[in-house]
């Protein structure tokens, strides 16, 4: 990677980012995003600290830290953390806040041991990890009309299992790793079921394979995989941003990063240039981190049809909506940036 484009990682881009991240923490230190079921607070609270504590930076650090003392006092009596006021404890939230129990050593106290017990209810025989339970989800949407079947929300999720794999202290680790490997598909990718892009089950797949001894060869395939997807130009695109997704591009950067050691330079020294061009005069990216609101008993969301875009409010099944204020794109970014960083000075 050449020297200017370790300054862009390193300097000027990453320092903009992050300053627009701490500028936009609520009154209480606490992040909000999204306008699904509710603004999120406490799912992106816990993803966005989990990028800032691996941030080179004093401030960004204690500012992560600091999240986790906010989020304790938010952990329901079931032990699980939620997206939303209005949504029901689910393993994803819950696990990115376990995530960053770990990164910040907090993760053998009580609360974080009651954590993994209610994430441990969602881990499928198979090792796939479900988003919810069916009881918790059946009391807080069975008020909805017409729902045949809560078979999809209730279903194993590849998305989350790729999250949830990384947790090491997870007493059902090893059958989540291996459930997660089993869904691999055959171009060395894995698909989503509540985003559009498969460029985030894949980046978090490999990210929490990193660890894992013999997954050498799995990783390095993604590698390719995400590689193949980065343009000529080091954007990825979609059908929703057929210009460059920064988000699809920022995962498909660290998945190359991670995915292989000797791999890819180029892939990543244009993907990490395309993202430093198009970051926002506030120092964000554009909103791009695209959540389906998959309807409840919809098992392949791919297949779904009938979708509106950028939906709001409570009822909003079948939409497909972005992070309204840019907080999941731009942390995803500053990740990448900051894996493109350590991997050009490695």
């Amino acid at each position: 990677m050449t020297e200017s484009t370790v300054d862009i990682a390193e300097g000027t881009a990453v320092r903009r980012g992050l300053d627009f991240l701490l500028g936009r923490r609520e009154a209480d230190g606490r992040w909000v995003d999204y306008d699904l079921l509710g603004p999120s607070d406490d799912w992106i609270t816990a993803y966005v600290a989990s990028v800032l504590v691996r941030l080179p930076d004093e401030e960004a650090v204690r500012a992560g830290r600091r999240a986790v003392d906010l989020l304790v006092p938010e952990q329901h009596d079931n032990g699980g953390w939620n997206y939303s006021e209005v949504a029901p404890e689910d393993a994803d939230s819950t696990g990115w806040v376990l995530h960053l129990a770990e990164l910040t050593g907090r993760a053998d106290e009580p609360w974080a041991v009651r954590g993994r017990e209610f994430l441990s209810a969602h881990v499928h025989d198979d090792g796939l990890v479900s988003t919810y339970v069916f009881d918790l989800a059946v009391a807080a949407f069975g008020r909805y009309p017409v729902v045949p079947s809560w078979d999809g929300w209730c279903g194993g999720h590849i998305c989350v299992t790729a999250a949830v794999a990384g947790i090491e202290r997870l007493p059902e680790r090893d059958r989540v790793v291996a459930g997660l490997l089993a869904a691999r598909l055959p171009d060395g990718h894995w698909p989503a079921y509540w985003w559009i892009d498969a460029e985030l089950s894949t980046a978090l797949a490999v990210e929490s394979l990193a660890s894992v001894p013999g997954t050498e060869q799995v990783r390095a395939e993604a590698a390719r995989w995400a590689a193949d997807r980065i343009g000529p130009d080091g954007a990825v695109t979609n059908h929703l941003h057929p210009e460059g997704s920064p988000f699809a591009t920022a995962l498909a950067l660290r998945t190359v990063a991670a995915g292989d050691p000797g791999f890819g330079g180029d892939r990543i020294r244009a993907a990490a240039e395309w993202l430093a061009r198009h970051q926002r005069p506030d120092g964000s990216w554009e909103p791009s981190a695209r959540l389906r609101m998959v309807l409840p008993w919809e098992t392949d969301p791919d297949s779904y049809e009938d979708w509106s875009f950028d939906g709001v409010g409570r009822a909003c099944l079948g939409t497909i909506a972005r992070d309204t204020f840019g907080l999941h794109t731009t942390a995803t970014v500053l990740r990448a940036l900051q894996v493109a960083a350590d991997r050009a000075g490695s």
